[in-house]
């Protein structure tokens, strides 16, 4: 039925119902018109639901596959989103002079989100070994050492048993007690010079700077040989052990560390295969740039403040700071948040990172968002 305009609605009287017109035909075909738009509209937000579901499962299952790579750093893309998503809404809300002009969209939240979750995917072409090098020696280079040492041990010690043996039966005679104890102190103090050399190569062993010292043993240590079962003069240290215990800082080799670089590269080749809509179309370049410098410092192109999205920049604080303060990585301890920041500030005042976008992140204390916290495995201890 279709209401005349002296009727008021809703109507309840039977008689006064009935004397209603029905729709005709025109108005039938418009509104099954305007049904068809209304379907096809619910239709078509049913199905940009589903693409973005989709896609996020595919960045999820992505980040899945960097941290089965890469496990000692699980949950670090996670949290660098949300600390990233966090600091350039704060710095969107600024109104100071030197940042009122910038304002990111939920458009470009969302693609810095997405930028965020994948900026480390390139790890998945980079080796395991390296990836999860915890000490400069690795661990086959430690067995080997070990094994080494185990067998220069047996070998002195088969060694003056047999020069014993040989000479009391030269002189058929039993050994006496004095001969007996100076051939095991014997023994005993090779012995112990080898666990001296072993405790040595472990404490050069750690990823720790290469001062004065650490050179001067390791050089004493290259220069060491004992014999092996074959009666042959054997080094201690292989020349590659001498080059891997070498290391100034960290664990990586130079061309470990080119190769942990390089992920960054793999991270845009990768994302740039992508057919990102326009709204996205920036992920592959902030990913590409989360590792470069305001200076031109940074990896892997060297490029100047002027070539850095601002979104990376913003990225780049956030990265670093999670980096420094996690307690996930097994080859290094945590750094407490109030060091953590000032690593930070020494940085941007030395002109490496942005200084009015740390300085947002250090008075809006994005470091104490709540869903950040939540991912950390353990939260650290706040500033006061």
């Amino acid at each position: 039925k279709k209401k005349r305009g002296d009727l008021a609605w809703p109507l309840n009287d039977e008689k006064k119902l009935a004397t209603m017109p029905e729709f005709p035909a025109d108005d039938e075909r418009l509104l099954e018109s305007f049904a068809a738009v209304a379907s096809a509209s619910l239709e078509n937000t049913k199905l940009q639901n589903d693409i973005e579901n989709l896609f996020e499962g595919f960045v999820r299952a992505s980040v899945h596959a960097i941290e089965s790579r890469d496990p000692v750093t699980r949950g670090h893309s996670d949290r660098v989103a949300v600390l990233t998503v966090d600091l350039a809404r704060k710095v969107s809300d600024a109104q100071s002079p030197d940042l009122k002009n910038i304002f990111f969209s939920e458009n470009q939240i969302s693609e810095l989100r997405y930028a965020s979750l994948l900026h480390d995917f390139g790890k998945i072409g980079v080796r395991e070994s390296t990836l999860q090098k915890e000490e400069k020696l690795s661990p086959e280079q430690k067995l080997k050492i070990q094994s080494r040492l185990d067998e220069f041990r047996s070998t002195a010690e088969i060694r003056a048993l047999r020069e014993m043996i040989s000479q009391l039966s030269k002189e058929q005679r039993a050994p006496s007690e004095w001969e007996l104890a100076v051939m095991e102190k014997r023994i005993r103090e090779f012995n112990d010079r080898l666990r001296q050399y072993w405790d040595i190569i472990l404490n050069l062993n750690r990823p720790t700077v290469l001062n004065e010292d650490n050179t001067r043993q390791l050089k004493d240590l290259a220069t060491v040989c004992c014999l092996n079962k074959d009666c042959e003069e054997k080094p201690i240290l292989e020349e590659l052990d001498v080059l891997s215990l070498s290391i100034k800082k960290g664990s990586l080799s130079e061309d470990e560390r080119l190769e942990i670089e390089s992920h960054v590269t793999h991270s845009f080749e990768f994302l740039k295969k992508i057919p990102w809509t326009k709204e996205l179309a920036g992920v592959p370049e902030i990913a590409y740039t989360h590792h470069e410098r305001i200076d031109g410092s940074g990896y892997p192109r060297r490029i100047s403040k002027a070539q850095i999205p601002v979104q990376a920049r913003i990225m780049t604080i956030c990265d670093i700071y999670d980096a420094l303060t996690a307690k996930d990585r097994p080859y290094k301890k945590a750094v407490p948040i109030a060091k953590a920041l000032d690593i930070l500030m020494a940085d941007a005042k030395a002109g490496s990172l942005e200084l009015k976008f740390l300085n947002i992140f250090i008075e809006a204390r994005i470091f104490e968002n709540s869903d950040y916290l939540k991912l950390n495995i353990a939260p650290l201890k706040l500033v006061a």
